[in-house]
């Protein structure tokens, strides 16, 4: 019982803190960036991640 409640205590605040840090982006913004993405430039983003793990 323990166990549980010390998770949902830590699940709340980590919803709290990801609640604080999106509230105030714009979404549309955030889908305008999106829209920017080159994707030779990502896929050579991806490929040095794997090559790093």
């Amino acid at each position: 019982m323990r166990r549980v409640l010390l998770f949902a205590v830590k699940a709340a605040i980590t919803g709290l803190l990801i609640y604080f840090a999106v509230r105030s982006v714009s979404l549309e913004a955030v889908l305008e960036r999106i829209g920017d993405i080159r994707v030779p430039w990502l896929t050579l983003v991806l490929a040095v991640l794997a090559a790093q793990i």
